[in-house]
């Protein structure tokens, strides 16, 4: 009985990690601004990259690597 338990928590956390939603075909583009950057800083780049305005796919906040980055794509 365990056995079979622990067998179906595996297959349905192997299940849970293969559902990922894809990205909307789009051209999307990392800005990163690493470092000590506030997000102003990588809103100001993404506003260069797109003068017209941009949509946000992803934002990465890591203090421990001190990684931000988002993916944006331009509004056209």
């Amino acid at each position: 009985m365990i056995k079979r338990m622990m067998f179906l928590l595996g297959v349905l956390s192997l299940t849970a990690c293969g559902t990922q939603t894809a990205k909307p075909e789009k051209d999307w583009i990392e800005v990163r601004c690493s470092g000590f950057s506030e997000w102003e800083v990588c809103n100001a780049k993404a506003a260069k990259i797109c003068p017209e305005g941009y949509e946000i796919y992803d934002k990465v906040d890591d203090m421990i690597t001190r990684k931000r980055a988002m993916m944006i794509s331009c509004k056209k």
